[in-house]
């Protein structure tokens, strides 16, 4: 992970489940190796507030990914004593999305 130690997602749908439950399926880019996932995601709130009137919304997203997939031998860690790893990487977010109209003034830099 030292010569790519941040990993990007881009989202290109979302899918409705049913109540609060949503997926989120996108393109995951880790370790050079870009890969389509799904996040299971709760939508948890949306509120007013912050600089104007924009919409913010929070939701958690959870998946499961296994680590071979992005490139990251966890047995050759595990080999040299590095590490104790498994093969699955369980991936936490905590989301929070803001909405902005035309009219909502930007937030200070």
């Amino acid at each position: 992970m030292d010569k790519d130690p941040h990993f990007h997602f881009a989202s290109d749908s979302f899918v409705h489940r049913h109540g609060a439950r949503w997926t989120v399926q996108g393109v995951l880019t880790m370790h050079g190796t870009s890969r389509s996932v799904q996040l299971d995601t709760t939508y948890l709130a949306m509120v007013n507030g912050g600089y104007g009137q924009e919409l913010r919304c929070a939701a958690l997203a959870t998946a499961e990914l296994h680590r071979e997939d992005f490139t990251l031998n966890w047995r050759s860690m595990l080999a040299r004593g590095i590490a104790v790893v498994g093969p699955r990487i369980k991936l936490e977010l905590d989301l929070q999305a803001m909405f902005q109209g035309p009219d909502t003034p930007t937030p200070p830099q």
